[in-house]
């Protein structure tokens, strides 16, 4: 079992998102992403917990909340869109061995889940976790070869799946994504995976999903 005072909550936030403009702190359902995110993470009552900041308006929502540590993020790291090392250099300032990195796009992610994650994670002897939601149906390589219905069956039933990557969390080693520029090594077990519901793995990554999560949020969001 992996000790928890090794392990650190950990958010990165910023403006500038590309599809999906300003989507953290423009009006959803009468608050913000960010503010759903931080009540969660807040909720989880970790005393181990930081978020990532550049913009002053983020900082100015954490002030009501006593256990985060807030981490300055540069200009240059904010503003990046691809350089993983860049991006995720504030982790340079976190000194646990294990980050568990919570993606503010997910309004429906609910706190429980979260903690039962951490738990699982700690539990494992796996090296690193990712979310992930069980996708239906019969699929394809490019070249057109069968990864999951090699039996030519003519129906679709529960067991025809295969887990799709969910980002609405991943936790690994801090220093992978500084030294190597990535969270795994991408092999079986690296990462463990851990299904969640597929109202939890709804993302927000474009406007159509920003517009759709909204619209799901009173009827499945939990308010903390």
């Amino acid at each position: 079992m992996k000790d928890p005072n090794d392990l650190a909550i950990f958010m990165n936030v910023r403006k500038n998102s590309t599809r999906c403009k300003n989507k953290l702190l423009r009006d959803y359902a009468d608050t913000t992403l960010f503010d759903i995110a931080l009540k969660k993470i807040s909720k989880l009552n970790w005393p181990a917990t930081y978020v990532g900041i550049y913009e002053e308006e983020f900082r100015r929502k954490t002030e009501a909340s006593s256990n985060l540590t807030i981490i300055k993020r540069s200009h240059a790291s904010a503003n990046s869109h691809a350089d993983v090392r860049k991006i995720f250099e504030c982790l340079n300032e976190i000194p646990h061995k294990w980050v568990f990195f919570v993606n503010p796009c997910h309004a429906l992610l609910r706190v429980e889940t979260i903690q039962k994650a951490i738990n699982t994670f700690l539990e494992i002897d796996n090296i690193s976790m990712t979310s992930v939601k069980p996708l239906p149906g019969w699929f394809y390589l490019q070249d057109g070869t069968s990864l999951n219905n090699r039996e030519c069956k003519t129906g679709v039933n529960k067991d025809d799946y295969l887990y799709i990557v969910a980002h609405a969390f991943h936790c690994y080693e801090r220093k992978m994504p500084i030294e190597k520029g990535r969270y795994w090594e991408n092999v079986k077990g690296d990462p463990y995976l851990f299904p969640i519901s597929h109202n939890e793995a709804y993302d927000v990554d474009t406007e159509e999903d920003f517009l759709i999560s909204e619209a799901l949020y009173p009827k499945f969001g939990v308010k903390y």
